[in-house]
């Protein structure tokens, strides 16, 4: 035998005693007694002693399920069980009778603990667990159909767990009922991964299909399945869009029977597309499919990268992108954490070169470069009229003189002037001996009216007489010429491929909009000359990179690892061989993704800065990828590809959870000096998305609060800088249906009990674990002793006061 306080810490009380004898110094010392005796009572109440006495009986809770829909068979089969159980009991035990749902049944002489029918099996489990005190020996036997409303433990179930109890689950089961959908919850996926809804059927029923529905479209249709009981699918959807979406899972040929579900997609993956030949981004984003947005970009409009979240270079070569570009892009790949991915032979050719870009990609090419400078034909058109007197000419014939120098012999050259006619001061002639030409330009002189037009046209007809791989027509004037319809002529000259590019001479402010007016109209450029020290050198002809034995024709069988790759999952034996390649090799740190036979990298990526680059020896979209494309699983192969490369690192973190009536929205957003995102939530699948108030609970950080009816989901968006995070919160488990199957049997055997169905042999009543003893309270006993000193204490005090001090 022992004794126990409970509350220990109410002995702290004690210190009450002493003070009662000194307030009470002028009463006689048993009326201070009586009163210290009261305070200690209680005390001593407080802190709740109890005797135990050791014995060998142990505490034993009977879960009995009642629930009404469980209908009057299994709800007897239950009741006789019970009894059984009962009877089977020890005479020291002592049983605890759980009931769930129902009429109290009659347990003579036993605790009896009854809940609603609304509540859950865990909720049992709750109270079956507390009515055995701790370290007490004990068990617990559950006699319920597995299903309820959720399918997770909360507070019940993980006590059980966490302190080792023995559970014992012993099935009845309800009807079945017909086939329906019991719930329906959708995974969104990501850019790369298509989106499923995830679906529990229950009931009976042969061949049972479920659909996905749209209104009256079916989206995705499952397998035929004998239906005895519960069953999990997956509906795959094709297609998932920014934002909610509405859809409905039924059981194909039930009418009026389906289930709502939402499906928050977030925004695509922005891409930059930049292909080196013709076509825009309409082929790949058929590939990719919606959870990509791509864009197509020309190399002269490439110099800001922020509306991206991956940079594609398809085939296209460094030499086309400006310094400024290249620059650009490099910054925000590894400072801010831009994706770029390279494919094609375009770049690789120019791995090896100095640009700024070039040390970026994570493959070189192993071919010969050579440089092609294709041929030019070249038509100076030189203003030689009064107005070009002294100074102004001699800019005007050196910039032509510098213009000549520059062609080889491969090239074509003819002088035009004007001065009120016009003449072929050098007719059109190959460009060998440019320095008689230079000579010509030298003595001519200025006269004449500026009549420019005529000039202009007889250029455009010497050009297309001429054969080369482009045709240019350099003016070089002060821009004080006669009104004519030069829009019309020069833009009539830009559609016959043959471009027109202006020089000033002087700075005429009005002459300076005129001659940049012809450039742009020309497709050309325009130069300024003002002084003879700002003089420009011009260079019509554009060196292009040749790779020499840059393609490896060929079918080349792919080799991976399918295991080990963003395309973790996808069937790669069922990858075509690719039709060629460009025979590059690895950078060193980068790792290779895949290659062909002879070890030869075909797809490798590595870190750089923020970002990460990826690199592919065959173009995604040309001739060597032509059987990939025909390949069911090429646009997910590459989406994931491409995903993995952009890394897209999301701007904000959403996370929601519900408490009592309402659901806490938690915003975290990266980075700092973004501002407050805007946060809106709609309650119910058909509510309006409205703002909420976002609250500052620390640095980047913020909370709203959103009051909401558990059986209703709530919809959330959070918006910033133009980006978008969506969540759906279902609906809390005790607001659906009772059809969720709880894993009690899973639950049973961990704690060493066992499982049975309700007309096999019944378990054994256990030991249990602990001790077992005979509990004796003395709380009750102790309050009851002060106050009966209470009153004690209260007679005294009225007594008249010549009898108290007798």
């Amino acid at each position: 035998m022992s004794a126990v306080l409970l509350q220990p810490l109410a002995l702290w009380l004690g210190v009450l005693v002493p003070l009662a004898f000194r307030a009470g110094r002028s009463r006689p010392l048993w009326h201070r007694i009586v009163r210290g005796a009261m305070i200690g009572a209680i005390v001593l109440a407080l802190a709740q002693p109890v005797i135990l006495r050791d014995d060998d009986a142990a505490q034993r809770v009977l879960v009995v399920d009642q629930r009404a829909w469980l209908g009057d068979a299994a709800r007897g089969t239950a009741r006789q069980v019970l009894e059984r159980m009962v009877a089977a009991a020890r005479p020291q035990d002592r049983l605890t009778v759980v009931q769930l749902g129902g009429e109290p049944l009659p347990v003579a002489d036993r605790a009896r603990i009854v809940l609603p029918d609304e509540a859950s099996l865990d909720d049992a489990l709750a109270e079956a667990q507390a009515a055995i005190a701790p370290g007490e020996r004990g068990s617990i036997a559950l006699i319920a159909d597995p299903r309820d409303r959720g399918d997770t433990w909360a507070a019940g179930g993980q006590a059980v767990a966490a302190r080792g109890l023995q559970l014992d689950h012993i099935a009845i089961h309800g009807p079945q009922g017909e086939a329906r959908v019991v719930s329906a919850s959708a995974d969104a996926g990501g850019a790369a991964t298509p989106a499923s809804v995830e679906v529990t059927l229950a009931g009976t029923g042969r061949a049972t299909v479920a659909e996905l529905v749209d209104g009256a479209r079916v989206l995705a249709r499952s397998a035929p399945v004998d239906l005895d009981g519960t069953a999990q699918l997956t509906l795959p959807l094709a297609r998932r869009d920014a934002g909610f979406r509405n859809l409905a899972v039924r059981i194909a040929g039930a009418a009026g029977q389906s289930l709502p579900v939402t499906v928050a997609g977030d925004d695509p993956l922005r891409i930059g597309l930049l292909r080196g030949v013709g076509g825009g981004e309409g082929p790949l984003q058929a590939l990719l499919g919606p959870g990509f947005a791509v864009r197509a970009l020309q190399p002269d409009e490439a110099s800001d990268f922020a509306a991206f979240d991956l940079v594609m270079l398809d085939d296209v070569s460094l030499a086309r992108l400006p310094i400024s570009s290249q620059r650009a892009l490099r910054t925000a790949v590894t400072d801010r954490g831009l994706g770029m991915f390279v494919g094609g032979g375009g770049a690789l050719a120019d791995s090896a070169s100095s640009g700024p870009l070039a040390a970026a990609i994570p493959m070189t090419f192993e071919g010969k470069r050579e440089i092609e400078r294709p041929s030019v034909a070249l038509a100076i058109v030189i203003d030689s009229s009064g107005s070009m007197q002294g100074k102004l000419l001699e800019m005007a014939k050196q910039t032509a003189r510098l213009a000549v120098s520059r062609l080889t012999e491969q090239d074509q050259v003819g002088v035009v002037e004007f001065y009120g006619a016009r003449q072929w001061a050098v007719p059109m002639q190959p460009a060998r001996d440019t320095a008689a030409i230079e000579r010509v330009i030298g003595r001519m002189e200025a006269k004449g009216a500026s009549v420019l037009y005529p000039a202009i046209q007889e250029a455009l007809f010497g050009l297309r007489r001429v054969n080369a791989r482009y045709k240019h027509i350099l003016v070089i004037s002060d821009a004080g010429v006669e009104q004519e319809r030069y829009e019309d002529l020069i833009r009539f000259i830009a559609r016959d491929s043959i471009n027109l590019s202006t020089v000033l001479v002087g700075s005429d402010p009005e002459g300076e909009q005129r001659m940049a007016d012809w450039a742009r109209w020309g497709r050309g450029r325009y130069y300024a000359v003002r002084d003879e020290f700002s003089l420009v050198q011009i260079d019509f002809a554009r060196p292009t990179v040749k790779p020499a034995e840059a393609w490896v024709a060929g079918r080349q069988a792919v080799r991976t690892d399918p295991q080990t790759g963003w395309w973790a999952g996808t069937p790669m034996a069922a990858v075509p061989p690719v039709d060629g390649f460009v025979p590059a090799r690895v950078r060193p740190s980068a790792r290779v993704l895949a290659s062909v036979d002879g070890g030869k990298p075909l797809l490798a990526t590595w870190q750089r800065g923020a970002g990460r680059v990826t690199a592919m020896a065959v173009d995604p979209l040309g001739a060597g990828t032509a059987e990939w494309r025909r390949w069911r699983d090429y646009g997910p192969w590459l989406g994931r590809v491409l995903a993995g490369t952009a890394q897209r690192v999301e701007d904000l973190a959403l996370e929601a959870r519900r408490e009592e009536g309402r659901v806490v929205v938690d915003v975290r957003r990266e980075g700092e000096g973004a501002g407050t995102p805007q946060i809106r939530a709609a309650i119910g699948t058909d509510g309006d998305l409205r703002v909420v108030e976002a609250l500052a609970a620390g640095p980047a950080h913020y909370t709203a609060t959103i009051a909401a009816d558990p059986r209703q989901e709530v919809r959330i968006e959070v918006s910033q800088a133009g980006r978008s995070r969506r969540l759906v919160v279902p609906p809390s488990q005790g607001a659906g249906p009772v059809d969720r199957v709880m894993p009690v049997g899973e639950l049973a055997i961990a704690s060493g009990g066992v499982s049975v169905q309700a007309g096999e042999r019944l378990p054994v009543w256990p030991d249990g674990s602990g001790t077992g003893h005979d509990v004796f309270a003395l709380a009750r006993w102790l309050a009851l002793l002060a106050l009966l000193l209470y009153l004690a204490d209260v007679a005294l005090r009225r007594l008249p006061r010549k009898e108290r001090f007798a």
